[in-house]
């Protein structure tokens, strides 16, 4: 009977009992159980503002600009409406 070479080379491929293995498995297992609670929390947070998913950079910078358009044409506003009213003595209604 021939013995299978791979895994009697030196030992090299054998398995091992418990030790590094395991410990680097429990490792694995925390990093993927805290990145699920992570995920788990960011759909709680895009629910909440009615959201299934974060928006795109593309759509992000969208809203930015639309944003900025919006103030300076409320600033636009403002200013021409308030540009011959006495603020000192204006009244309250």
């Amino acid at each position: 009977m021939k013995k299978n070479k791979k895994h009697h080379e030196n030992g090299k491929n054998r398995k091992r009992k418990g030790g590094k293995r395991d410990s680097k498995n429990k490792g694995n297992k925390k990093a993927a159980q805290a990145e699920k609670k992570k995920e788990q929390e960011k759909k709680k947070a895009l629910k909440k503002i009615g959201l299934k998913s974060l928006p795109t950079e593309s759509v992000t910078a969208q809203l930015w600009c639309i944003e900025r358009a919006v103030e300076r044409a409320l600033e636009k506003c403002g200013e021409k409406h308030l540009r011959g009213v006495d603020l000192n003595n204006a009244t309250i209604v």
